[in-house]
């Protein structure tokens, strides 16, 4: 029984010891999450995030519960070496729970990835931070759940970028239905106005079963890096697995729509993300044809109801291939919308 004890120790400290370093092997269930992941992903032009998967454990080498962040990190176009990184979990109002220790990882070389894992002893969290530094730049990630990746916590110099945070619903007593309960985050430097807050309850399959909105008054403002409790009641909801809330700021607030299109596989001119401030859109598009491409145009087209409300083209220059660009465009006005679509076709 004793030497189980000690080999089991043994175990465990060597475990501990390959976390210290960032450097030991996933489990079998992130390095599969990782292949889901990733199954329709482009090739990152910037360090990036492409896998997670977070557990929980009882009891590390210290004997302390802990919580494992297994992350597969991309490189981007370009080497990193001299990587840290460092672990913080955040409390509702976006204030520091536990933050851990700055942790030495290996180099990733150009065009690669590295899978690595990083345990924090903490409780259990609404939201986290990832920080990266390496020779020559830094970069920092805000997650919100324990299943998706993490978002870029970038592009908030010049507006508001508002999310929800620790979604979740509890039954009405004696009564058919439910009351969703988050916290309204703005994470970008300037305040936002008018949030609507769009509730979804899914049941087991996924199918949602109920669905509800939440409009900040037009008095209101979510101050920058501010935080905000919110509650919706959703009348006579059925059963439900899993609650859900996303949110949309208004065009003439003053604030930055960030859209993410979905990814794209193979030779592809891609569109990695639009930012809409004040009627002025912004692209950020990478050549991945495998060759130069020189006035190409991008259609945004946004629908509501399934019916076409606007177009919105971009002119793309010269770009050399794997060459990135920011390109803009002025929309005006965009009547209200729900969905949207990218596409683009060579110069005409």
């Amino acid at each position: 029984m004793l030497s189980d004890l000690r080999r089991l120790f043994a175990i465990l400290l060597a475990v501990s010891c390959c976390l210290s370093t960032g450097e030991p092997p996933v489990p079998a269930e992130a390095t599969n999450a990782f292949a889901a992941q990733g199954e329709n992903a482009t090739v990152p032009t910037v360090p990036s995030v492409v896998g997670l998967w977070i557990w929980s454990g009882r009891a590390d080498a210290q004997y302390r519960p802990f919580f494992e962040w297994d992350l597969r990190l991309a490189a981007g176009m370009s080497a990193l070496d001299g990587i840290k990184a460092r672990l913080t979990t955040l409390g509702p109002d976006q204030e520091v729970l536990r933050q851990g220790g700055w942790i030495s990882l290996d180099a990733i070389g150009a065009g690669s990835s590295r899978d690595v894992a990083l345990r924090l002893n903490c409780p259990v969290f609404p939201a986290w931070k990832l920080e990266l530094t390496w020779n020559g730049g830094h970069a920092s990630w805000i997650g919100f759940d324990l299943a998706s990746l993490p978002i870029p916590h970038s592009g908030s110099e010049d507006g508001s970028i508002v999310v929800a945070v620790g979604a979740d619903a509890d039954p009405i007593k004696g009564k058919k239905g439910a009351i969703a309960t988050w916290y309204l985050w703005n994470l970008g430097n300037k305040p936002a106005t008018q949030v609507t807050q769009i509730v979804r309850l899914r049941n087991q399959a996924g199918a949602v079963v109920a669905t509800g909105e939440l409009v900040m008054a037009k008095d209101e403002v979510l101050a920058a890096h501010a935080s905000k409790p919110c509650r919706l009641v959703l009348p006579n909801a059925p059963a439900w697995q899993t609650v859900a809330v996303e949110t949309k700021q208004p065009k003439d607030a003053g604030s930055n729509n960030l859209l993410i299109p979905p990814a794209s596989t193979g030779p592809d001119l891609v569109v990695e993300r639009i930012t809409i401030n004040r009627g002025t859109l912004t692209a950020e598009v990478v050549n991945r044809l495998g060759r130069h491409l020189d006035g190409a145009v991008i259609t945004l087209s946004f629908t509501n109801a399934g019916k076409e409300t606007k177009d919105v083209a971009f002119t793309v220059g010269a770009l050399a291939d794997s060459a990135m660009a920011s390109v803009q465009a002025t929309a005006g006005a965009i009547p209200a919308w729900d969905a949207y679509s990218v596409g683009w076709a060579p110069a005409p």
